[in-house]
């Protein structure tokens, strides 16, 4: 499923339906040198731990986040933990200060 907010996020089912991964991607800045994209995700990974930001194989910047699901899980907490994926990469991306994001 691809849920659009400001940014496309992805919901799917992995690990045989027993999780639901959350992801959303950001085509990072050809301005900045490819050094400065893992200090952003580092920086991200260090300041918030509830998101998981990563620098893919195109350079790109991804963040993810995981839902277990296993044991059942009401549609009410799918939505809330939707937002709360939003909420987080929101707050990541206020910590791109020097634009590594395009």
């Amino acid at each position: 499923m691809c849920i659009r907010q400001d940014f496309r996020i992805w919901a799917f089912p992995i690990r045989e339906g027993e999780q639901i991964r959350f992801m959303t991607q950001f085509r990072a800045s050809p301005a900045h040198d490819l050094a400065d994209r893992p200090l952003y995700v580092n920086r991200v990974n260090d300041e918030l731990h509830i998101v998981r930001a990563y620098v893919d194989r195109d350079g790109d910047i991804g963040f993810d986040d995981y839902l277990v699901v296993s044991g059942g899980v009401t549609r009410r907490n799918i939505i809330f933990a939707t937002r709360a994926f939003v909420d987080h990469v929101l707050a990541a991306l206020t910590k791109d200060e020097t634009e590594v994001i395009a």
